[in-house]
């Protein structure tokens, strides 16, 4: 009987110490993979910690080498001195020229935003009056360093250059002949019709997909249009509605409808072309004056206030 009972403790001693090396051996390797992942997790942070300074390093490599001075930042800019606007000074009351005292000068509420965007940046300005649908292409040549020309901020154009916040929205409306005030006074009556409309704009845009039963006619200014118009080379034009109130105020043979449109999608408002790659900081800093300018009323009060001063169209 005592052979017995020290043979069941000795067993059970046995299971104990079996248990312990069980256990042991479970926490040595829970320890273990603990240990390889933590030196994993360290690895990988690592890795990309040396990937994200190599891209930063490469993103200011290609700003330091680039021809545009908004992609190498506010430095560069500051130590050029100014920034070229790219326009088409054709476009009262946004942006046009302006005779006074003998003296011809571009004016115009877009003109205001650029000096607000210049003192800001803390540079001068310098304004490039050329033909709107050759802006984009002088701006990727480095000819220009920003295009401030009542340009939408559409996908396809968002390709290759990058936009700020829009600035500037409104409706557009349908002009036409004083002789065809009668005849064309809805929509409907736009159907086999051919539509003045600046070339490579917003306008363009929205004849295309707002008035499919019209044809459009691109002409390269917005003053191009009511002398095609007046002479009845178009049926109509689409302008938008500060543009249509001072062509008509300029000349009697034309007359402003009640056929209204809004921008949409690709055509909604107006905003500023720049490089593809513009420094995040140099766009904060425009975005920050068109939120300023748009919040406070004050670029509809210049709009309105160069509305008043267009003496011809």
């Amino acid at each position: 009987m005592k052979k017995r009972v020290l043979s069941v403790i000795a067993m059970a001693m046995a299971c104990v110490m079996a248990l312990g090396a069980c256990s042991s051996s479970t926490a040595e390797t829970t320890a273990a993979a603990t240990e390889a992942a933590e030196t994993e997790a360290a690895a990988e942070a690592e890795e990309t910690t040396v990937a994200e300074a190599e891209a930063t390093e490469a993103a200011d490599s290609e700003a330091a080498d680039s021809i545009h001075v908004l992609v190498q930042g506010l430095d560069a800019i500051k130590e050029k001195g100014k920034i070229v606007i790219g326009m088409t000074a054709a476009v009262p009351p946004y942006t046009f020229h302006h005779v006074e005292d003998g003296k011809d000068e571009i004016v115009g509420s877009e003109i205001e935003l650029i000096k607000k965007i210049a003192e800001a940046l803390g540079v001068d300005y310098e304004l490039n009056d050329m033909e709107f649908d050759g802006l984009l292409m002088a701006l990727q040549a480095g000819k220009i360093d920003m295009v401030v020309s009542t340009m939408s901020p559409t996908a396809e154009r968002a390709e290759n250059v990058d936009f700020s916040d829009v600035y500037y929205e409104c409706d557009y409306y349908i002009v036409v002949n004083q002789d065809d005030k009668d005849v064309i006074t809805t929509a409907e009556d736009l159907t086999d019709k051919v539509i003045g409309v600046q070339k490579n704009s917003t306008m363009e845009i929205m004849v295309a997909e707002q008035i499919p039963q019209a044809s459009s006619k691109g002409l390269a200014r917005s003053t191009d249009l009511s002398i095609d118009l007046a002479n009845k080379k178009v049926d109509a034009i689409l302008v938008d509605v500060d543009t249509a109130k001072l062509m008509c105020k300029a000349n009697p043979s034309l007359y402003m409808t009640d056929i209204r449109y809004e921008a949409t999608g690709d055509a909604l408002g107006a905003a500023i072309a720049m490089p593809k790659g513009t420094d995040p900081e140099v766009m904060q800093t425009i975005n920050d004056v068109i939120a300023e300018v748009k919040d406070s009323g004050q670029m509809q009060q210049w709009v309105d206030e160069y509305i008043e001063i267009v003496d011809t169209y």
